[in-house]
């Protein structure tokens, strides 16, 4: 199905085709779950903007309860919420496509969000909770990484599988298919399925699948890279005329899914400079594995409040800093009871999470930051959600939740999703970035911060690495150290250090602090914008 206006835009372009299984394009659409989210919508928004040589369509899933609602309650501690929803701005195309799963057939109703809704490009979402559908087969769209293993597989055939038969059935000729991360290697298995049934020979299916597919891979560490058994998922249906001789030779057994990624694209790209350089390392014994190239993340435009893209001067930017924060402080008051105050420090930690990002390393020295806090030398809120399976994480959510209930200044909050994300940004003054080098790929929340006037107080890793010294605060070490301990209490001095000098320049030197801010904000508008990161796959991954 082809709208006139999706007609003239083809000319005579490469249409390609994006697909994930999230995009963080408003509060009220809950399809996503964190940064891998932001990173896909800032693509399908940037696709819709400028005059591109290629046109843009995004493919997801529609997921009927999201990620989850988080709660926080004294005696329980975290608490994940499911609720179903729906939304009343998609349009149903009238397509289903059909799909087999675990030997059954499945139907998947092709949902469309139009251009005109968020500013997108076309983006359409998947989805299997249909009356002809029987129960199984119904949830697996409910969902955004819940199930066990079966589920996760089951989802993957869906995006991949469905997806490139919901493209053809819609009559969209789709040219080249992007996957983000290796949840997405089943385009390339759907592709090489349908050169093999056209007659190709394996070395031919496997060069023409290379022609149509290109990917990017987030996950800078061996153990996050997804693996199954591969009998599992021949069983599952990932393999359907596939011989398993072949699909073993490549993507191994157990299966891995970013290493067949690295065997099936024509390019695979990293998220930042660093990640190339991780990347690399980390795959260099795959044999007849593509090129890497890195295209370094970029952030939306429509992070930025409008008044911060305005701000044009140091005091312009302190007076409008103080707006945002005025408004921070109150929604916090609303939500949690705690008074805080305007004319302090106030720093941030906010994202997914997970131990390697280290949410507790402000907390190492406990006497240290309680003796800051009921000093008013500080306000350190914190916010984030982790894996509902990881217990270790919501451990550490629960044990910073009860401290915050004792001691002044110390906030936890609950339900980190997009507006409260914006919210945090445009009122805090310093952004807090713990991650363990080199274990972070890229993280984008610190370069949207920046662009509502909040400095960086981060460790060296990700994008950090191509942000100039003099626009945050750096700490922490240059490469890991032998241990995980060692670097953790190399990273945790450094930072006290890195913290004094912001905290001394906050209270002695605002317009200096100002000053400082507003360079970063110029330097992040310049470099870190999905425009630059779509013009980057253009012309690196997509024309080439």
């Amino acid at each position: 199905m082809k709208t006139k206006e999706e007609e003239a835009m083809k000319g005579n372009k490469m249409n390609v085709g994006s697909f994930c299984f999230e995009a963080m394009l408003h509060q009220k659409f809950h399809i996503y779950a964190g940064g891998l989210g932001v990173v896909q919508a800032g693509l399908l928004k940037s696709g819709a903007r400028n005059d591109w040589p290629i046109n843009l369509y995004g493919l997801g899933i529609l997921w009927k309860r999201g990620y989850y609602d988080q709660r926080l309650d004294p005696s329980m501690g975290m608490v994940a919420d499911y609720v179903p929803r729906q939304y009343g701005f998609l349009e149903d195309t009238g397509v289903k496509v059909e799909v087999e799963i675990n030997g059954r057939s499945n139907l998947i109703r092709v949902w469309l969000l139009t251009p005109k809704v968020f500013g997108t490009a076309p983006f359409f979402l998947l989805d299997t909770d249909l009356e002809e559908n029987d129960e199984p087969a119904r949830s697996i769209t409910q969902c955004l990484y819940g199930g066990n293993e079966r589920t996760r597989l089951a989802q993957e055939i869906v995006l991949g599988v469905g997806g490139v038969r919901a493209f053809e059935k819609l009559d969209i000729p789709i040219d080249l298919y992007h996957g983000q991360e290796g949840h997405s290697v089943m385009i390339a298995l759907e592709l090489l399925r349908k050169y093999l049934e056209d007659g190709f020979s394996q070395e031919e299916a496997v060069k023409a699948t290379k022609q149509k597919f290109v990917a990017t891979t987030h996950t800078p560490e061996l153990a996050g890279n997804e693996e199954h058994d591969i009998g599992l998922m021949a069983e599952m249906g990932c393999f359907p005329q596939i011989p398993t001789t072949l699909a073993e030779s490549i993507g191994g057994n157990p299966f891995n899914m970013t290493v067949a990624l690295l065997r099936l694209a024509k390019r695979v790209n990293a998220v930042s400079k660093l990640h190339l350089e991780t990347t690399n390392k980390m795959w260099c014994r795959v044999e007849a594995r593509c090129p890497i190239v890195s295209v370094t993340n970029g952030v939306d435009a429509d992070w930025q409040k409008p008044d911060f893209a305005k701000a044009l001067t140091p005091f312009q930017l302190q007076e409008t800093k103080a707006g945002h924060k005025r408004t921070l402080v109150e929604y916090i008051r609303k939500r949690t009871s705690v008074f805080l105050k305007e004319d302090i420090l106030t720093m941030v930690w906010a994202r997914r999470f997970s131990d390697y990002k280290r949410p507790w390393l402000a907390l190492l020295d406990w006497p240290w930051l309680e003796k800051l806090l009921w000093s008013d030398k500080l306000q350190l809120v914190i916010a984030g959600k982790p894996h509902p399976n990881d217990m270790r994480s919501i451990y550490c959510l629960n044990d910073i939740y009860q401290k915050s209930l004792r001691v002044p200044n110390l906030v936890m909050l609950a339900g980190y999703e997009r507006n409260q994300s914006e919210m945090l940004k445009a009122g805090s003054d310093l952004w807090l970035f713990t991650s363990r080098r080199p274990r972070e790929a890229c993280s984008t929340s610190g370069m949207s911060a920046a662009l509502n006037g909040t400095l960086n107080l981060a460790c060296r890793d990700g994008w950090y690495e191509e942000l100039p010294d003099e626009y945050f605060f750096p700490f922490g070490v240059y490469k890991p150290c032998r241990t995980e301990g060692e670097q953790d209490t190399t990273d945790y001095r450094d930072f006290t250090r890195a913290f004094q000098e912001a905290a001394g320049m906050y209270y002695s030197d605002k317009e200096a602090w100002y000053e400082k801010a507003l360079l970063a904000k110029k330097y992040v508008e310049e470099n870190f914008t999905s425009d630059r990161m779509l013009a980057d796959y253009i012309d690196l991954m997509y024309l080439p």
